[in-house]
């Protein structure tokens, strides 16, 4: 585990263009705590770009928030982690990515035995 403080761990993910929903879920906090880490930061005299990118997975009126109820049925999930749906759907994703599970979750594929 990382033994510098909070702000400069924050710091640091925002240095390398991650966006609060990314930097939230690499630390395992909520967003308002990123946020004031970057704060905290910033009085700190640790440099931090002025503002953080918006998140590529930010989830809108797109399909989280569809008449699918998809949001609905992860919030539960996102709660128990203390997160936002958007940051759990980031999450899931990035572990699915990480994990080289696409073809797996998806299984929309056929698979050749060549």
């Amino acid at each position: 585990m990382d033994s510098r403080p909070m702000y400069e761990r924050a710091a640091e993910l925002a240095r390398q263009g991650l966006c609060a929903a990314e930097i939230q879920v690499k630390l395992g906090c909520k967003r308002s705590t990123i946020y004031s880490a970057i704060c905290w930061a910033r009085r700190a005299g640790v440099d931090v770009p002025p503002r953080l990118p918006q998140s590529p997975y930010r989830v809108g009126a797109g399909a989280a928030n569809g008449d699918d109820g998809l949001a609905a049925r992860l919030r539960p999930h996102a709660e128990a982690r203390e997160v936002s749906v958007s940051a759990l759907v980031h999450a899931i994703i990035s572990r699915v990515v990480e994990d080289d599970l696409v073809d797996a979750v998806l299984d929309d594929m056929e698979i050749s035995d060549d």
